[in-house]
């Protein structure tokens, strides 16, 4: 949920803006990197905040009106933006995870390898990151500009300062968040760590137009197997069917989703 339908977002269609989700995340962090991400809303009205995320599953606004309300990427620029497969930061948020969870000895403490994830993805974007460890906010609320009906409460209460007194689920959360927050675009990456984990937490969909039986709060589980690979690996595909313990179609839970 970094963008409207999938979890990133481009500066041009109407229907890949930023999502509502990583937006009140940041906003309510107050998030150094939201200026090197995204772009300000054009939006004047009285009390605009600067950044503005679009709900998941709306009837898309016309083109000069998305332009006008929501938030686009600022470094989408057709072939000429470097693609990254993985970047520094996550690799601390991994170790943190594994350091957390299973108690794997990966050079430092979950704590320790949580901050300098966060630092890395800071200094990665050129972003000071002044006193964000520190910092107890929370994600904000939701406030449509254009149609009440879309805004919504906060949907989770974790913060940048790691508690090591907290909660495992409050720590894996907040690894996840940040781990999310730093592999910005990468929302293919958060997606799997949505359906893994249940973080981050996410607003559901508005509208949900499924015939399948994808829920508005789980989400889609998975891409069912497309028509090029029964043209040619049919009898594998098959094969891989069966293992679903379900049927082909973007409701059915893959093995690892174990939380959502």
């Amino acid at each position: 949920a970094c963008m409207y339908n999938t979890p990133n977002g481009s500066k041009t269609g109407g229907d890949s803006h930023v999502a509502a989700d990583i937006i009140c995340y940041m906003n309510g962090f107050d998030d150094p990197r939201r200026e090197k991400y995204f772009s300000r809303a054009q939006f004047t009205g009285e009390s605009a905040p600067e950044y503005v995320g679009m709900r998941r599953g709306i009837a898309i606004p016309s083109l000069d009106k998305v332009g006008l309300l929501y938030s686009g990427v600022n470094f989408v620029d057709g072939m000429q933006t470097p693609v990254q497969w993985m970047n520094a930061a996550e690799v601390a948020f991994l170790k943190a995870e594994a350091a957390g969870v299973f108690n794997w000895n990966m050079g430092g403490t979950a704590k320790e390898l949580y901050e300098e994830g966060v630092r890395v993805s800071m200094k990665e974007r050129g972003a000071e990151i002044g006193n964000y460890l520190e910092s107890t906010a929370v994600p904000a609320a939701y406030v449509a500009l254009d149609n009440s009906s879309y805004s919504a409460a906060a949907v989770s209460t974790i913060c940048p300062k790691y508690d090591e007194s907290a909660s495992f689920d409050t720590n894996l959360e907040r690894i996840i968040v940040q781990k999310w927050l730093g592999n910005f675009p990468n929302g293919w990456e958060s997606w799997a760590d949505f359906r893994r984990t249940g973080f981050p937490k996410w607003f559901p969909v508005v509208n949900n137009l499924s015939s399948v039986g994808v829920t508005s709060a789980r989400g889609m589980r998975r891409l069912p197997f497309p028509q090029s690979e029964f043209n040619t690996n049919e009898a594998n595909v098959k094969a891989a069917q069966l293992m679903l313990d379900g049927p082909d179609n973007s409701a059915t839970d893959l093995w690892w989703a174990k939380k959502n």
